[in-house]
This record gives structure tokens, sequence and C-alpha cells, in this order.
């Protein structure tokens, strides 16, 4: 598998609004996780400013169910998240594990303390990882 993690990865601007208001927010979840599609594509982006120990396992469940509904391209657009810590790396590698040999999983967007977590744990060498859903996206079309 593939990464694109370039040296001068930044902080990488908000989602223009057209995009921004096609996802739809989740009900019924303490934890806000918006997503929508982009052609055969499910775009997930998670809201919380941290992937922890208390959010993780929100998302894992809600990547899960998507899984189990048969997608098998999936966007984690984590632009909005400041901080990650072991669980939610676990979350990321459940996702990753649950797609097996689809291997339809990218991650878009992440900050400057996400991207350190990656290179520190090395886990960019397992992941895709983009600068934005839109790249993601046609890399997971192509």
């Amino acid at each position: 598998m593939s990464s694109v993690l370039s040296s001068n990865f930044s902080k990488v601007p908000g989602t223009d609004s057209a995009a921004r208001d096609s996802f739809r927010e989740e009900k019924n979840s303490d934890m806000k996780i918006r997503h929508r599609m982009e052609g055969s594509t499910l775009v997930v982006k998670i809201l919380a400013a941290r992937l922890d120990a208390e959010s993780a396992p929100e998302v894992k469940r809600r990547i899960g169910d998507w899984i189990r509904n048969g997608h098998r391209r999936l966007v984690l657009d984590v632009s909005d998240v400041e901080y990650i810590d072991s669980s939610g790396l676990h979350t990321l590698v459940f996702a990753l594990k649950q797609l097996g040999s689809y291997q339809g999983l990218a991650i878009s967007g992440p900050r400057d303390a996400v991207v350190n977590m990656f290179k520190l744990t090395r886990l960019y060498k397992i992941f895709n990882i983009y600068s934005d859903s839109e790249e993601a996206i046609a890399a997971l079309s192509s």
C-alpha cells in the first residue's frame, strides 16, 4: 500500500461550503460525524477535535456499520482532528483491517499533530494519506 505524505504537509484549509453542506450529520450520536457519498466513495468527516479513548469507540462503531453495509471505499476526513492517541489510531487500523483486500481507505486533511503521530508510529507506511478529500477520492477511484 502506498502513502502520499509529503514533508511539507501543512494544515489544510476547511472544506468549501458546497461540500460541507452535502454532509449528513449522524442522529443519535454523542459525537458529531458527518458523511456524504461521492460516487461510490463514502466520505466520513470526523468533527471532534480529539480522536481519543472517549471519541474513538463511536467512530469505530459507525465505520464498522458502514463497512458491514457494503461500503468498500472510505475517505476519513480528519481535518478537524487536532489530537489523536493510540485509541484513535487503533480505530483507523480497525477500518483498514475491516476493508481487507479492498484496500479502499484513505485519510484526508490531517493537521500537523496528527501527521506527527503517523510519522512517530510509522503508520504513514500503511495508510494512504492525502491533503484533502478531493485528492483522496480521486486516488481511490483510479
